[in-house]
C-alpha cells in the first residue's frame, strides 16, 4: 500500500518493541532573560526518571520525578511553593522542556505553557547536592519562566494552527527550528526582528522560502502564495462562550492525560476518551499514545487526511508496508462497518520482525479527514478486548472544526 496517509502509524509503532536509547541522563542548561535555568535528569533505564530544576535566581533546586520512554519524559517538578508538570523530549544534543502550570483542579493547564530548549552541559548544576528543603523560605518557582516578568526571544517558541506546527529557537535574530505538516518534519532555518520574519524550510535537496509578521500572540505565515495565521503556544486567545462549538472537550490537550481524563486535540479538531486503564501521551507530530500497566500492547490514534470511508478502506486493504522501518502487517480478514462513520479490521505480521496482530479502525470527520486507530500486541496476548477497546475509542470520538 501506499505509506503516505499511513506513515504516521509507521512512525509510532516503533515503539512497539523498546528501542535502544542512550537515554536522558545528563545536565542542561537554559537561559530565560536574566535566569540561567539548570536541569539535571537521571535516567534510570527502566522507565522512571529523577533530577532537579534549579535558578539561578534562588539557587534553590526544585525535585524533578516522572516517566521515561527512552528520548522523552513527563512528570512533575516539586519545590516548597508548589508543584508543575513537565514534558520533556530529547532533540540533537539537548532537550525541549515544557513546563505546565496547574489548573485550580490541580491538573495541567496547556494554555499556561511554555517551551524551553536547554543545551548539554558539562558543568555543576546550581545547588548541587543541597538539600531542597533547607536554606531560605522563599518560593523557588519564582525563578520558573513561567512567572510574570520572566523574558524572552519573541519569535521563539511553538507557532500553531491551519494543520501546521512551527517551532522556533534561537538568540540575536538568527533562528532554527522545524515545521511539521501532516505528519512530516521540515527544517527550517530564520532571521528576523521586530516581530517580522524571514526565513526557508528544507524538503529533501529542495528549499522554500516563507515569512512571517508576529503581532501579539499570532503569526501571519505565508509561502509560496499561502497564508496561515498561527497562535504562539500558552497564548490562547480566550474562548467566546456564545460561539457554536460542536462537541468541543476542555481535556489534556496536547499532553499526557491523567488516568480517566478525556484527550483533546484542538489543532486537528477531535477528542476521545481512553479505555479504562489506558494512559494516553502525544507523539509529537504523530497522534497520541497509549499504554497500560494492565494490559500488553499499544494503541495509537491520529488524525487522517481521508475524504471519504471508500479511499481509506481501499488503501487500508493493502496493509501497512514500510520495509525501511521493518513493518508489515496484512489484512487477516474482511473489514467491517463500526457506526454510520467508520470500518474496522484485524492485521496480521511483523514489526520490527517480531509477531504481531493489531486491529485498525477508521472514523471520517464532517469537517473533512478524521481519526484512524490502531491496536498492536503479540499474537499470543491477542484477544477481543483488542478490538474492543478500538471500538470504546471510536464510539467516544467527537469532532470539531479544528482551530485555525
Amino acid at each position: 500500500m501506499k505509506v503516505r496517509l499511513f506513515s504516521i502509524f509507521i512512525l509510532m509503532l516503533s515503539c512497539f518493541i523498546p528501542a535502544v536509547s542512550s537515554g536522558l541522563s545528563g545536565t542542561y542548561v537554559s537561559k530565560a532573560g536574566q535566569v540561567t535555568l539548570t536541569l539535571v535528569i537521571r535516567d534510570s533505564g527502566n522507565g522512571s526518571v529523577s533530577g532537579t530544576l534549579t535558578s539561578s535566581s534562588t539557587g534553590q533546586p526544585m525535585q524533578v520525578s516522572g516517566q521515561s520512554d527512552g528520548d522523552s519524559c513527563n512528570g512533575t517538578i516539586i519545590g516548597s511553593g508548589g508543584t508543575i508538570f513537565f514534558e520533556a523530549m530529547k532533540e540533537g544534543n539537548g532537550v525541549r522542556l515544557i513546563l505546565i502550570q496547574p489548573d485550580a483542579k490541580g491538573m495541567p493547564d496547556y494554555n499556561k505553557a511554555q517551551e524551553l530548549m536547554f543545551k548539554r552541559s558539562s558543568g555543576t548544576p546550581f545547588g548541587s547536592g543541597g538539600n531542597p528543603l533547607a536554606g531560605r523560605r522563599g518560593n523557588p518557582l519564582s525563578g520558573n519562566p513561567l512567572a510574570k516578568g520572566s523574558t524572552g526571544d519573541s519569535l521563539s517558541g511553538t507557532y500553531r494552527g491551519g494543520g501546521l506546527k512551527l517551532t522556533l529557537n534561537g538568540t540575536a535574530g538568527n533562528y532554527t527550528g522545524t515545521l511539521i505538516f501532516n505528519g512530516t518534519r521540515y527544517p527550517v532555518s530564520a532571521t528576523g526582528s521586530g516581530g517580522q520574519l524571514r526565513g526557508a524550510f528544507q524538503s529533501g535537496s529542495d528549499r522554500f522560502p516563507f515569512s512571517g509578521t508576529l503581532r501579539g500572540n499570532t503569526l501571519s505565515f505565508q509561502t509560496g502564495g499561502s497564508s496561515y495565521r498561527l497562535t504562539k503556544a500558552g497564548n490562547r486567545p480566550p474562548a467566546n462562550p456564545l460561539q457554536k462549538r460542536s462537541g468541543v472537550f476542555a481535556g489534556a490537550g496536547a499532553g499526557v492525560a491523567p488516568a480517566g481524563s478525556r484527550v483533546t486535540s484542538r489543532e486537528y479538531g477531535f477528542s476521545f476518551q481512553p479505555p479504562a486503564g489506558w494512559i494516553a501521551k502525544p507523539n509529537p507530530g504523530a497522534g497520541y499514545l497509549m499504554q497500560s500497566p494492565n494490559h500488553k500492547g499499544v494503541i495509537l490514534v491520529s488524525r487522517h487526511a481521508y475524504q471519504s470511508l471508500e479511499k481509506m478502506r481501499a488503501e487500508a486493504a493493502g496493509g501497512l508496508i514500510d520495509p525501511k522501518s521493518n513493518v508489515r502487517l496484512l489484512p487477516a480478514g474482511g473489514f467491517e462497518r463500526v457506526g454510520n462513520n467508520g470500518f474496522g479490521g484485524p492485521l496480521e505480521g511483523t514489526i520490527q520482525g517480531k509477531q504481531a496482530k493489531a486491529y485498525l479502525l477508521g472514523l471520517i470527520s464532517p469537517y473533512g479527514g478524521g481519526v484512524s486507530i490502531l491496536v498492536a500486541v503479540t499474537p499470543e496476548s491477542y484477544t477481543s478486548q483488542y478490538p474492543d477497546f478500538a471500538k470504546q475509542i471510536a464510539a467516544s470520538v467527537q469532532f470539531f472544526e479544528p482551530a485555525q
